[in-house]
């Protein structure tokens, strides 16, 4: 038996052997689009053109590789760090300090080189719900870092390799390390502050090249190199480091 849940512009089916399945009306979308994301449900993008029929037939033919796509993505999710008060994590900038308070409420400081956490003492810290407010700390902590950071750095190379862009704002983005527009606005994930700065600035890189070049064919890749050498192992480099912590 197949159930699902309509919402304007969205559907959300549940799949036998897949779980939640969400398929999203999209203006974008020129063709049916299967994205598998760490701790996110089978998302399913489609042009208004196509059915949610049609595009149940087309993910239906693709379990398989749903499958394999969704156990690649459980040894990311597995990679996730727990948090203790044991633990040793920072930031560019910060210390995670992780204690125990008599307060019902979890807290969180950032603060003079500080996210000080405190946990109430009937809290277990392996509580879903407390390592999910500690990953949040340390998001928000990320955020401010990036936003010190990379417009600045964005500015200073594009300068430097006489590239223009319009805007660029600070995303905690998903599934990919930054997006360039067809206006030319670039979104830059809060995350690229946690790569080594070969790889940050190799990203913001590749976004300047988007200001010219839209795709990723062969005139994108010669441009890219010439401003940052072997563009392809870079990349290869790259693959290495989720977007997980």
């Amino acid at each position: 038996m197949i159930l699902y849940f309509c919402i304007v512009g969205k559907k959300i089916i549940f799949l036998e052997g897949i779980g939640e399945c969400v398929f999203v009306k999209s203006k974008r979308s020129k063709k049916i689009r299967i994205k598998v994301e760490p701790h996110e449900p089978v998302t399913t993008h489609i042009p208004y053109f196509v059915s949610y029929d049609t595009a149940y037939q087309f993910v239906s033919t693709k379990k398989e590789w749903i499958k394999k796509a969704k156990s690649k993505i459980s040894e990311i999710e597995n990679q996730r760090t727990s948090f203790t008060p044991e633990t040793e994590f920072s930031t560019l900038y910060h210390k995670l300090s992780i204690g125990f308070h008599q307060k019902p409420k979890l807290t969180a400081r950032i603060n003079k080189g500080i996210i000080k956490i405190s946990c109430p003492n009937d809290l277990e810290i392996n509580n879903p719900e407390v390592q999910e407010f500690i990953r949040k700390a340390i998001t928000e902590t990320f955020r401010r870092e990036a936003k010190q950071i990379l417009p600045k750095k964005l500015n200073e190379l594009a300068i430097k390799h006489h590239f223009q862009y319009n805007n660029v704002t600070i995303k905690n983005l998903k599934s990919r390390w930054g997006s360039c527009s067809s206006k030319n606005n670039i979104n830059l994930n809060l995350h690229l502050v946690r790569l080594p700065e070969h790889l940050m600035e190799y990203v913001l890189v590749h976004e300047l090249v988007h200001t010219i070049h839209k795709n990723h064919g062969i005139t994108f890749w010669r441009t890219l190199d010439k401003h940052v050498g072997n563009a392809r192992e870079l990349q290869r480099e790259l693959r290495a480091y989720s977007l997980e912590f």
